[in-house]
């Protein structure tokens, strides 16, 4: 194979990779549908949270919230970075050790 076919060729493979991995609509659809299930675990948790919270269970409740961070908030980060921005993201992380450091200091339910 010429060098000319080969590079025709990769290029080809490139455009077509790129539109299937990145910018099919398709792919952006479930990216979103993802970011939506992600916040809809965040609430229930934070509804959980604050369950847990009064009934004296700040252990728990903290554990809870710890939950909602480590394993939804920071599958968000990348995305709310690039969609909304950086500022945002940092407002959200602080916002979420706000709420912990609450529950750890046993500040009233309704503060919290």
């Amino acid at each position: 194979m010429n060098a000319k076919l080969k590079i025709v060729l990769s290029a080809i493979f490139m455009l077509l990779f790129s539109f299937f991995t990145r910018n099919s609509p398709a792919r952006e659809i479930i990216k979103e549908e993802e970011f939506d299930i992600c916040v809809e675990r965040i609430n229930t948790i934070a509804k959980n949270t604050l369950t847990l919270y009064g009934k004296g269970l700040k252990d728990e409740a903290r554990s809870e919230w710890q939950r909602a961070y480590f394993e939804n908030f920071e599958n968000l980060e990348g995305p709310i970075r690039r969609k909304i921005s950086a500022e945002r993201n940092i407002e959200l992380e602080e916002g979420f050790s706000a709420i912990r450091k609450m529950i750890k200091e046993g500040r009233p339910y309704a503060q919290v």
